[in-house]
C-alpha cells in the first residue's frame, strides 16, 4: 500500500536520525510487529549505530517479533518455528552489531530486549515471555568477544551462568572460556564448582585446569567432580583433580569416594590411585600405632578400631556385627564425643568387614580384649557403647 511505503520510508528516516520519539510514533501506526519490513528496519538501526532507535523498535513491536506473528493470535500460531526463526534473526543484528567500530551501545540495546513479550490477552495479561539470545548462542556462533562482553556485563550473574551451563561450556573453547573466568569474582561458587563437574564428566582437562585456576572447588558437593570423571573412567581427569582434593587425616573421606565407586563399578585401576592417595596422607599425618593396640572388643557384638589423629583426637571406628553397621565417632582428652556417624556394611567393602570380623574372633582370649581398669577408659567404653544403641 502507498500510505504504507510512505510511513516505512518516514520511519527508515527517523531511524537514520536516531530519532526514538519519531520512531515510537510511527512503528505504532504501522503495527510494525506484524509487517515484512521489521527486521529490516531494525537492521537499519542497527548499521547506523542508532541505539535510541533501535530500542524504540523492539519496544514497539514487543521485542525479537521478526516472523510477523499476531499479538493475539500467538497462541493459535505454529510459534516453535518462528521462535527458531526469530532467534536466528536475532542473532544476525548482533552479527551486524558487532561489525560497528563501537558496537557496545547497540549491542546493549539488543541485550536488554532480548526478552518477548510474546502474547497479551483481553484483560491486558501477558503470557509466553521467550528469550531469543543467550550468551551460549553468541558462543557457538564464534561471534566477537565485544558481545559477549556486553552480556556479561549487562547482567553478570545470569550470563555468566548461562555460559557456565553445558552448551556455552561445549561451545567456549579455552581462550573464550577464560575470558569468560574474568567475570568469576564476586559470582555464586556454586555456578562454577557445577561447572567442573560438567567438564569432568567429558574429560576436557583444558577447561577443567581453567575452573580450577578461577577457584572452582572440587571437594564442592561430596567431590562431585573427582566422583563423576571416576565413573565416567576418565583417567586424565582424575589424576588432575586428586591433588586439589582435601583428604582428611583419618581417611574417612577417601574411604567414602573408594565405597561408592566399588559399588557403582568403576575402573579398578581409578580406585587404586584415590586409595593410594588417601593411604599417603594417613600415613603421612598420623604416628605410628602399634597393630595390637589399635583393635579392642567392646562387648560381644562390637569391635573397635582405634587411629590416633594429628590434631589430638582419637577416631574410633566401631565395628558392630549384630546391626552390621560400621560407627564413626571422635573423642578428645577429656572424653567428649563427636555424634555418631552410621555407616551400613552394605557400603563397606566385603573384604574389610571379613578382616575385621576375623580380628574380633582372634581377640576372643587375648588380653587385647580385656577392658582396661581405669576410670578415664571406663567412662570412655560406656560413652561408646551408648553410641552404639
Amino acid at each position: 500500500m502507498p500510505g504504507t511505503r510512505k510511513k516505512l520510508q518516514t520511519l527508515l528516516d527517523a531511524v537514520q536520525q536516531n530519532d526514538a520519539a519519531q520512531v515510537t510514533m510511527i512503528a505504532a501506526k504501522l503495527k510494525l510487529g506484524e509487517e515484512d519490513k521489521y527486521y529490516d528496519t531494525c537492521a537499519a538501526a542497527v548499521r547506523q549505530g542508532a541505539g535510541e532507535a533501535l530500542d524504540a523498535l523492539l519496544k514497539a513491536a514487543g521485542g525479537f517479533n521478526f516472523t510477523g506473528r499476531s499479538l493475539k493470535e500467538w497462541n493459535e500460531r505454529r510459534y516453535d518455528e518462528q521462535d527458531a526463526r526469530n532467534r536466528k534473526l536475532a542473532l544476525q543484528l548482533v552479527e551486524e552489531a558487532c561489525a560497528l567500530p563501537d558496537p557496545k551501545a547497540v549491542l546493549s540495546v539488543l541485550y536488554k530486549n532480548r526478552k518477548n513479550v510474546l502474547y497479551k490477552d483481553r484483560k491486558d495479561r501477558y503470557h509466553g515471555e521467550t528469550c531469543y539470545l543467550f550468551p551460549a548462542d553468541i558462543l557457538k556462533q564464534g561471534t566477537r568477544k565485544e558481545a559477549l562482553d556486553v552480556f556479561l556485563q549487562e547482567n553478570t550473574s545470569e550470563s555468566f551462568s548461562e555460559c557456565m551451563t553445558r552448551t556455552g561450556l561445549t561451545a567456549a573453547g579455552t581462550d573464550k572460556l577464560e575470558h569468560i573466568l574474568s567475570f568469576a569474582s564476586g559470582r555464586d561458587s556454586s555456578t562454577i564448582n557445577k561447572a567442573l563437574v560438567t567438564v569432568a564428566a567429558d574429560g576436557d582437562t583444558d577447561k577443567a585446569a581453567l575452573l580450577l585456576k578461577h577457584g572452582a572447588d572440587p571437594n564442592a558437593d561430596d567431590t562431585a567432580s573427582l566422583l563423576t570423571a571416576a565413573k565416567a573412567d576418565r583417567h586424565e581427569m582424575v589424576d588432575l583433580l586428586l591433588p586439589h582434593i582435601s583428604f582428611d587425616s583419618r581417611g574417612v573421606k577417601g574411604d567414602k569416594i573408594v565405597t561408592q565407586l566399588k559399588y557403582n563399578g568403576a575402573d579398578p585401576a581409578i580406585v587404586e590411585s584415590i586409595e593410594k592417595a588417601t593411604q599417603k596422607l594417613i600415613l603421612k599425618t598420623l604416628p605410628l600405632i602399634q597393630q595390637d593396640e589399635r583393635f579392642r572388643r567392646l562387648n560381644d557384638t562390637t569391635l573397635e578400631e582405634v587411629q590416633a589423629l594429628s590434631d589430638g583426637l582419637t577416631l574410633s571406628m566401631l565395628f558392630n556385627f549384630s546391626t552390621r553397621q560400621q560407627i564413626l565417632v571422635t573423642h578428645g582428652a577429656n572424653n567428649s564425643l563427636s555424634p555418631p556417624t552410621a555407616v551400613s556394611f552394605d557400603n563397606i567393602p566385603k573384604d574389610v568387614i571379613d578382616d575385621r570380623r576375623k580380628k574380633f574372633d582372634a581377640l576372643a582370649n587375648t588380653a587385647a580384649s580385656t577392658p582396661s581398669t581405669t576410670a578415664a577408659d571406663t567412662r570412655r567404653r560406656k560413652l561408646l557403647q551408648n553410641a552404639i544403641k
